[in-house]
């Protein structure tokens, strides 16, 4: 998404650049970087924009590499309730990983009661999880490139990797009740 793009998109809004700030959990200077180019605009930022600005009806589905989403009438869109969720991201890596330990394996949120776990802990792609998600209705989480889906949701989609999501929640458990 280019800067322009972002600020007609909160121009049609009527929003400020303080009032999209606070409704996505950013500064105002966050903002206005993405409006004047200082800023890269990431794929979670253009996607928080354009659910807002169709009222949480759209959820879409963009190219990975670059990381920037094409113009919205290049890509893919369908119907799913969507909202946007703020909710704290917890990173745990080991002190000494093991050889191929990849980053996006590490992070982990709280939605509530329920567990959100790195989609490729369970041998899913981002794209992947994120289409899969979105059409079966399940929350799903971007961060600093790691997908998080719900453990709940990753249980019923992925049954041989019971194993593996009990130990993902029980590391999870363990951390958050130490906090």
């Amino acid at each position: 998404m280019k800067p322009t793009e972002y600020k007609a998109i909160r121009t049609h809004l009527g929003l400020t650049q303080g009032e999209l700030a606070a409704l996505m959990g950013v500064t105002r200077k966050t903002v206005n970087g993405r409006e004047t180019g200082a800023a890269r605009i990431k794929r979670e930022a253009a996607l928080a924009i354009q659910t807002i600005d169709d009222g949480g009806s759209r959820l879409v589905a963009g190219s990975r590499g670059s990381g920037d989403l094409p113009l919205a009438s290049s890509f893919s869109s369908f119907s799913a309730p969507v909202s946007l969720l703020i909710m704290n991201v917890i990173q745990i890596q080991p002190d000494n990983p093991p050889k191929g330990w990849k980053k996006k394996m590490c992070y982990f949120a709280w939605n509530g009661d329920e567990l959100m776990i790195p989609a490729a802990g369970i041998g899913m792609g981002d794209q992947e999880a994120l289409l899969c998600c979105s059409y079966d209705g399940a929350p799903i989480v971007e961060t600093n490139g790691a997908t998080l889906v719900s453990e709940t949701w990753a249980r019923k989609e992925k049954p041989l990797f019971s194993e593996v999501i009990d130990r993902m929640k029980e590391q999870a458990t363990k951390f958050k009740d130490e906090r």
